[in-house]
């Protein structure tokens, strides 16, 4: 019986950093893609230093 527990806990302490891997990894994610402000960047980093995209 103490086989199956131990296995048990492995297998839960497992599935907890996979949870918490996937919630970094999802937090990062969203971190990275958010949209910055054309004033921030701006007051941030110059205004005349920075391109805009232009599409016709």
């Amino acid at each position: 019986m103490h086989v199956l527990a131990k296995l048990l806990k492995i297998v839960a302490v497992g599935i907890c950093l996979l949870l918490v891997l996937l919630a970094a990894i999802i937090a990062w994610l969203w971190w990275s893609n958010r949209d910055i402000p054309m004033s921030e960047l701006e007051a941030r980093y110059g205004g005349n230093h920075l391109q805009r995209l232009e599409i016709d």
